[in-house]
């Protein structure tokens, strides 16, 4: 479907830019056309990428706010007795209010689990698809905890600890940060004004 649509944006961009020369700005030179041309390409070209781009980084932000909840709450169920695969089923409807989509992709690990997949190989396509590091990681967990026989509540619960901690550090790193971005704010609005 991208291709189709940034082929289509690709053709139908330069096309307008054409129409509108030819209606409009008649009177310019071959080469102003061509190089009016040849911008609106470029923008069709690098526009499409660069809002992709932007909307991926949008999304892996919202993920990562919201997958230490995640991780709570599947260690929450699972102390309760509940099984990984229930656990992963009766938290999907909890994120799901959260973060829509981060809650359709664990809507689509339920689907696979129940049409027969294993857990691990579940989580592993819901890692490929959100594309986090953390959930990347959490699936190595997972599948240590299952093939050596280990306690899966207790490794839940140590990941758990970490993605908390990591959600700590990234709020201080952002913490740290506004002061410099305070700066040239204050310097034109606030210090004239005094």
């Amino acid at each position: 479907i991208y291709i189709f649509a940034r082929l289509a944006l690709v053709v139908v961009l330069p096309l307008l830019a054409y129409l509108l020369i030819q209606t409009f700005f008649s009177h310019l030179p071959l080469v102003g056309k061509f190089g009016v041309l040849l911008v609106a390409l470029l923008i069709a070209i690098l526009g499409a990428d660069a809002y992709l781009s932007r909307r991926k980084n949008t999304l892996l932000d919202k993920y990562r706010r919201v997958f230490p909840d995640l991780l709570d709450l599947l260690t929450v169920c699972v102390d309760a007795g509940l099984s990984l695969e229930a656990g992963l089923d009766r938290v999907t409807g909890e994120i799901v209010k959260a973060n829509r989509e981060l809650g359709l992709n664990l809507m689509m690990v339920t689907a696979e689990m129940r049409a027969g997949r294993s857990t691990v190989e579940a989580l592993e396509a819901f890692s490929e698809r959100v594309s986090l590091d953390e959930a990347r990681s959490l699936v190595l967990v997972l599948r240590q905890s299952v093939e050596l026989g280990s306690d899966v509540g207790e490794a839940l619960h140590v990941f758990s600890d970490e993605m908390r901690e990591k959600r700590l550090l990234r709020a201080e790193e952002a913490a740290n940060k506004l002061p410099v971005k305070m700066t040239l704010p204050m310097g034109l609005f606030i210090f004239p004004v005094i």
